[in-house]
């Protein structure tokens, strides 16, 4: 399970793996390996059971140790011991994990597909500014849904309109940066920074609502 890469912050640490190895293989990282079987028992789909059980091979990595995942009634997760506080994203092959000990965060990756040109008017606003990258203006497009995913988990909110309640302000894309994106579904109505990577595969985001 190949590392694609690791970031350490003071107040926060996310990781990207490329799941490779067999079911078997990822099991072999635990020290109850039996648990996770039983977990995923009931998954009918192998790539959920890889996707499953990636994550938590992640997480151990990043933070040194197990930790056991509990999700709530609307699918977001969270640790049993409350020591962090986590976000997982999935996509293909790749998995995504970020966790902060004070914080609440959020974290998407997405992988490169032609389908977002059909999707794009679902999700950006009028006054959202696309600027390509190396001539293709999809991976501006990525960027905007994938930062309000992140805003969406962030929020943890119902009812969140990804063209109405979110807005990420204009910027440049590179092949990675910060740029800042706005809610209007409290009426804290907060304003985010929003941390960015565009890989070959995919585009990954990240925030720490501080």
């Amino acid at each position: 399970m190949p590392l694609i890469r690791l970031h350490k912050m003071t107040t926060f640490q996310w990781g990207i793996w490329q799941i490779e190895e067999s079911l078997d293989d990822l099991l072999g990282s635990f020290h109850s390996p039996n648990s996770y079987r039983y977990d995923i028992s009931s998954f009918s789909s192998t790539q959920r059971q890889l996707e499953y059980i990636g994550a938590r091979v992640l997480l151990k990595h990043i933070l040194g140790e197990e930790k056991e995942i509990g999700y709530h009634s609307n699918g977001k997760p969270f640790l049993i011991d409350d020591s962090y506080r986590i976000s997982i994203s999935h996509s293909g092959k790749y998995v995504a994990v970020i966790a902060s000990p004070d914080y609440e965060v959020g974290i998407d990756i997405e992988r490169y597909s032609e389908r977002i040109d059909r999707l794009a008017t679902r999700f950006m606003r009028l006054d959202e500014i696309s600027t390509s990258y190396e001539g293709d203006l999809r991976w501006s497009y990525l960027l905007h849904w994938s930062a309000k995913e992140v805003l969406f988990k962030i929020l943890n909110q119902k009812n969140v309109d990804f063209k109405k309640h979110l807005r990420v302000e204009p910027f440049q894309v590179s092949d990675c940066g910060v740029f800042y994106a706005n809610e209007m579904k409290t009426n804290k109505k907060k304003r985010f920074d929003i941390g960015y990577k565009i890989h070959p595969d995919f585009v990954l985001t990240w925030s720490v609502d501080k």
